[in-house]
C-alpha cells in the first residue's frame, strides 16, 4: 500500500512539473494564433507541453475557408485571351467576352468610383484594352488579393496555418509587381497552405515548379543556349542551403538542369519546354549524370545543410532571434532525421525550455499586429484598402515583399517612421472604435479600477491580473475612471511592449 502511494505521489508531482502553467499556456497560444484565443487557451492549459503541441497540430486545417471571389474566375477568362490582346488581334466575340468579364470584376471589387470609371473608359476601345487590363491588375486586383488573404486570416478556424503560410510566403518571397497575375499569386498562396505542415522536400519541389515563382526569378527564361542562373542561385541560397554553402559551379550546373522549365501562360501551369532542355552531363554536389531540375531539388532535400538552414529560419520566426547553437543543432537533427517533416520541426522547436523562456522576445509584424487588433476587438465593416495602406506604411505588404530575400524581421519592424505610424494608427483606431461602440458597453461590477491615475505600474498590474480579458475589462468596467481615461489606458496597452511583442 505504501509503495503504491509513493508511486502515485511521484506521478502526481511529475505531472505537475511538466504540465503547462498559465504563462506557458498563454505563450504557446499567442505564438500559434494571431491573438490570445480564449477557447484554445482553455484547452491548452489542461495539457502538458507535448500534449498541447499535439493538440494544436491535430487541429490545423490546410484547406482555405475563404472561397475564390467572382473576379478570380473572370480574370482567368480574360487570361485565356492574353495572347490575342497582346498582339492586338482581338475578334469582336473575344472583345465582348473580355468586356463582360471586366464588368463582372469591377462589380465585385470595392474600389473608388473614379478608378472604376478609368478602367471602363480604357476598355471601351480595343486599342486601349491592354492598358485597361494593366490598370485593373496594378491598381485594383493588387489590393484585392491582399483583402482575400486578410479575410482568410480573420475567419479561419486554423490561425496557426495562416501564420505558417505567412512564414513560408516570407521564406519563398514572391512579388506581385513582377508576376502581375493575381490568379498565379493566389494559387501560390494556396500551395503554401496545402503544404504548410507537410514535408519540406515536397514543398520545395512544388514551389520550384510554381508559375509565379518561375516568373519572379526568371526561371521560365532559362534555356540550354542562354542559361539564366538567377533561379538556380536563389534556390540554393534562399530556399535550401543558405549563403556560403554552395559554389559557383553548383549554380552553373543547377542552372543547366533547370533549363527548359517554364509555364503555360494561358492555363497558368508549369510545363517543360522540351526543345530548351539541356541533356548534357551535369556534376552537382557529388552527383553526376543527365540531371534535371527535379533531381537537383531531391539532392538538396537530402542535405543536412538544408535542414540546418530551414531550422534556423523557423526558429528565428517563431521562437527567438539568434537561437543558441545547441538548441539549433538539436532541432535541426530531429528535423533531418525525420526526412524534413515540418510537424517534427515544430514539435522539436516548441517542446523545449528554450521556446517557453522566449516569451515576449519577438516583435509582431505589421500584419500580425493589425490582424490581432481586428480579431481581439471583433471589428466588422473594415476598409480593406486602408488596412493594406497601413500595413504597407508599417513595412509589410503581403504579396509584395521588398525583394527575393523577403522582409527583415525583428527590430527592423520598428524604426522612427514605423513607430510613429503604429502610434498614429492605434490612436485613430481607439478613438474610432469607442465612437462606434460606446453604446455597447456592458457593466462588470466585480472589476473596478480603484486608482484615480493611470500610470505604467497600474497598467502592468492590470495586464498581469487580467491578461486574458483585458480588452473586455477595459471596454466594460465601471469605476473611478471615465471613458477618456479608459481610451488612454487602452492606447497605452496597445503601444506597450506587452502588446507589441509576442
Amino acid at each position: 500500500m505504501i509503495k503504491k502511494l509513493s508511486i502515485l505521489i511521484i506521478l502526481f508531482f511529475s505531472i505537475k512539473t511538466y504540465s503547462l502553467n498559465k504563462d506557458e499556456a498563454i505563450h504557446l497560444t499567442r505564438r500559434t494564433h494571431f491573438h490570445l484565443d480564449v477557447d484554445s487557451y482553455k484547452e491548452i492549459k489542461k495539457l502538458n507541453r507535448s500534449q498541447a503541441i499535439d493538440y494544436l497540430l491535430a487541429r490545423v486545417n490546410t484547406k482555405k475557408k475563404t472561397s475564390e471571389p467572382k473576379w478570380f474566375l473572370e480574370y482567368k477568362q480574360i487570361r485565356n485571351h492574353f495572347m490575342s490582346i497582346r498582339k492586338n488581334k482581338i475578334s469582336k466575340e473575344v472583345y465582348q467576352d473580355v468586356l463582360n468579364s471586366i464588368d463582372i470584376i469591377l462589380s465585385d471589387l470595392d474600389i473608388r468610383p473614379k478608378l472604376k470609371k478609368k478602367i471602363k473608359n480604357l476598355a471601351s476601345k480595343k486599342k486601349t484594352l491592354k492598358k485597361a487590363i494593366n490598370v485593373l491588375n496594378n491598381k485594383a486586383l493588387r489590393w484585392a488579393i491582399q483583402k482575400w488573404w486578410y479575410q482568410e486570416m480573420i475567419t479561419t478556424t486554423s490561425p496557426f496555418t495562416e501564420l505558417m503560410v505567412l512564414f513560408w510566403h516570407d521564406f519563398f518571397a514572391t512579388g506581385y509587381g513582377k508576376v502581375k497575375d493575381p490568379v498565379l499569386m493566389m494559387n501560390q498562396n494556396d500551395l503554401l497552405r496545402q503544404n504548410a505542415f507537410g514535408n519540406f522536400g515536397h514543398l520545395l519541389m512544388g514551389i520550384a515548379k510554381d508559375p509565379a515563382m518561375l516568373i519572379y526569378l526568371d526561371g521560365n527564361k532559362n534555356t540550354k543556349k542562354s542559361p539564366n542562373e538567377n533561379f538556380a542561385r536563389e534556390v540554393l541560397e534562399l530556399f535550401s542551403l543558405g549563403e556560403g554553402h554552395y559554389s559557383e559551379t553548383d549554380i552553373r550546373e543547377a542552372a543547366k538542369a533547370f533549363a527548359g522549365w517554364g509555364i503555360d501562360r494561358k492555363e497558368g501551369i508549369y510545363r517543360v519546354k522540351r526543345k530548351q532542355v539541356d541533356n548534357s552531363i551535369k556534376n552537382f554536389r557529388g552527383f553526376s549524370g543527365n540531371l534535371n531540375g527535379s533531381d537537383i531539388i531531391e539532392i538538396l532535400s537530402k542535405e543536412k545543410q538544408t535542414a540546418n538552414y530551414v531550422t534556423k529560419k523557423f526558429l528565428e520566426y517563431f521562437v527567438m532571434i539568434d537561437p543558441p547553437k545547441e538548441y539549433l543543432a538539436k532541432v535541426s537533427n530531429d528535423f533531418y532525421s525525420s526526412g524534413l517533416e515540418i510537424k517534427t520541426l515544430i514539435r522539436s522547436a516548441f517542446n523545449t525550455d528554450y521556446f517557453f523562456q522566449a516569451k515576449g522576445t519577438l516583435i509582431k509584424s505589421p500584419v500580425e499586429l493589425i490582424i490581432c487588433i481586428i480579431k481581439e476587438f471583433g471589428l466588422e465593416g473594415i476598409n480593406w484598402q486602408r488596412i493594406s495602406t497601413i500595413t504597407k506604411r508599417l513595412g509589410q505588404s503581403v504579396f509584395s515583399p521588398p525583394n527575393v530575400s523577403g522582409w527583415k524581421e525583428g527590430t527592423h519592424w520598428i524604426n522612427s517612421a514605423t513607430l510613429l505610424t503604429r502610434k498614429d494608427f492605434i490612436s485613430r483606431f481607439i478613438n474610432n472604435y469607442f465612437y462606434i461602440n460606446k453604446k455597447k458597453a456592458k457593466k462588470v461590477n466585480n472589476k473596478v479600477m480603484n486608482s484615480e491615475s493611470i500610470d505604467m505600474n497600474t497598467l502592468e498590474q492590470l495586464l498581469k491580473d487580467n491578461g486574458l480579458h483585458w480588452n473586455e475589462y477595459l471596454l466594460t468596467a465601471q469605476g473611478n475612471f471615465d471613458e477618456k481615461e479608459r481610451i488612454t489606458l487602452i492606447e497605452k496597452i496597445l503601444l506597450s511592449p506587452h502588446y507589441q511583442m509576442r
